[in-house]
């Protein structure tokens, strides 16, 4: 954690675990991402979207 905020660093993001979860620690966006895997209920992806104002992201379900 002192690294990152040494760093500046925004987002740390992994994958995958068997349920997404976001976690907020000093400046640093944890985030961690469902499996990606067709038939689980949960399986999904992450969408990163930059913008000029910075960065957001949305996590996405394949299933629908």
């Amino acid at each position: 954690m002192d690294l990152f905020l040494h760093h500046s660093v925004d987002f740390f993001v992994a994958g995958h675990d068997h349920r997404r979860n976001e976690a907020h620690f000093g400046n640093t966006t944890y985030l961690t991402v469902d499996a990606l895997k067709d038939g689980l209920s949960n399986a999904g992806y992450l969408k990163l979207i930059v913008t000029e104002k910075g960065v957001e992201y949305q996590f996405e379900s394949l299933i629908r």
